[in-house]
């Protein structure tokens, strides 16, 4: 991370990308065979994003609130994942041409192998350090939402937290 990666633009990176790449794919859809699968788009996201439709996720603590305010605040690119997100879920919605899902990953750490790894409808625990996922599980589970009809049509349209399997989760009260 570089200070001009944070705060250089583009401002808002990653929200119009999506936009720019949700037009191309309506643009082009006309030309696609009809009896195509629709195509999946995932974005990475964060535990710190929250379901933009307030439906699953619980409500956080104040002091976690006031640290996703300050980091909202203070790093450009969390709060343009959070627009994205809102982007996805309000704008896109369900009704375009394409599926999607955005994957909210606990704490990011590193490890040499995949393991098993457990997907949630919601943030389990706390924000910080209650639970990790490794880099290598995130992309393992992006795979598979990709290649598994049955993984996919579990969370498209949907926002699953992703954290490794032997962690246990810690209750944040």
């Amino acid at each position: 991370m570089t200070f001009k990666g944070m705060y250089g633009k583009p401002r808002k990176l990653v929200t119009d990308s999506i936009r720019r790449l949700a037009n191309a794919i309506e643009a082009t859809e006309s030309s696609r065979p009809t009896d195509r699968k629709k195509l999946k788009f995932i974005l990475m996201g964060s535990d710190g994003v929250t379901h933009p439709g307030g439906t699953t996720d619980d409500k956080r603590p104040l002091s976690e609130n006031v640290v996703l305010s300050i980091i909202r605040a203070l790093v450009p690119p969390h709060r343009d994942n959070e627009a994205a997100a809102k982007y996805i879920y309000k704008d896109i919605g369900t009704d375009k041409s394409f599926e999607w899902a955005v994957v909210r990953p606990t704490d990011l750490v590193d490890a040499e192998k995949i393991s098993k790894y457990v997907t949630h409808e919601k943030p389990k625990g706390g924000l910080f350090g209650d639970n990790t996922v490794s880099r290598i599980n995130v992309a393992q589970l992006f795979v598979d939402l990709l290649t598994s009809d049955d993984l996919w049509q579990t969370w498209v349209y949907k926002f699953p937290v992703v954290h490794n399997a032997e962690e246990t989760v810690v209750s944040s009260k």
